[in-house]
């Protein structure tokens, strides 16, 4: 049976993927790597995973040899990470955003996993690497880099971001959070109650530790804690995007501000005072708190700037 081949990748771009740089150390410990899209997980127990590359590239007796390597899984605004690895010259990569050491692995991605080679498997004309993960971290608050019918994508690329200022997200913030609010004060239950006062609790204890970069993801976790306490699942959903845009100009705002600037500090008691409200029932006192919380909303702040990738 002869395919056509053309429109065969054609096929097999319909289905998006996520873009990783696998990465590793050549003979003479230099970083080295190549960008990816055939990573998957293989096994939760053991800790399997796998990708594979073509026989005719050069980096195969290197990867063969090393016996360990990174998987980096790229966030939606690398592009430029996976564009270099996917060059086929002999580009050094001490420019590019690489930690170096035992494994060199890429900083700030969505996930890395350091994994030791287990197996390998020659089929058609690609070796299939079986790795076991041995050590793994994720940033849960950026979004992955996809290929899509041979194009990046984000994720959430339905929603075109730089098309909203920071007044128009607080607006929508302020009206679907305080809906949600509202309906926790109805529904809440005592699981519910608790988690919204671990949440005003870690938010206090990030920022007495100093970690202000997590305390400020924190506090969008405190929303995302009201919104399960509604019990809306249709709310719930609608949210979501919510969430994702409010992690974005957060993420964005950190490059034009410091993290200790993020921050509003009446912003901790109002938080309190709305769980209070929530567990009390009170419903006109939680709109009034989450009135107050979003006048001063570090976001309004940040009005005057756009929000573009870079």
């Amino acid at each position: 049976m002869s395919l056509d081949l053309a429109r065969y990748r054609k096929a097999l771009g319909a289905f998006p993927t996520g873009v990783a740089v696998i990465t590793t150390n050549d003979p003479s410990g230099q970083p080295t790597g190549l960008t990816c899209n055939s990573f998957s997980s293989v096994s939760l127990e053991p800790p399997l995973v796998l990708w594979s590359l073509r026989t005719q590239s050069r980096l195969l007796p290197t990867f063969r040899a090393a016996k360990q390597f990174a998987i980096n899984v790229l966030r939606h605004d690398q592009h430029d990470i996976s564009a270099n690895f996917a060059r086929s010259d002999d580009k050094p990569l001490g420019d590019l955003d690489i930690v170096t050491g035992e494994l060199p692995t890429v900083r700030d991605c969505v996930a890395r996993f350091k994994c030791r080679t287990v197996s390998e498997y020659l089929e058609g004309d690609h070796v299939i690497f079986i790795g076991q993960v041995v050590e793994f971290d994720y940033l849960d608050e950026f979004e992955a880099l996809v290929f899509y019918r041979g194009t990046y994508k984000a994720i959430a690329e339905s929603i075109d971001r730089r098309a909203f200022s920071a007044k128009d997200i607080d607006e929508a913030r302020r009206h679907i959070y305080t809906l949600l609010a509202e309906l926790a004060s109805e529904r809440a239950g005592e699981a519910d109650l608790q988690a919204l006062e671990r949440g005003v609790d870690e938010i206090a204890g990030l920022e007495r530790e100093g970690k202000m970069k997590e305390r400020a993801y924190q506090a969008l976790e405190f929303f995302h804690l009201i919104a399960q306490a509604a019990h809306s699942p249709v709310l719930s959903t609608m949210v979501k995007t919510i969430e994702d845009i409010s992690k974005d100009v957060v993420t964005e705002g950190a490059r034009h501000m410091k993290w200790e600037e993020m921050r509003h500090p009446v912003l901790q008691k109002v938080r309190a005072d709305i769980v209070h409200a929530i567990k009390a029932a009170d419903k006109p006192r939680v709109s009034q708190k989450m009135h107050e919380y979003f006048r001063h909303s570090p976001m309004l702040l940040w009005q005057d700037r756009k929000f573009t990738a870079p």
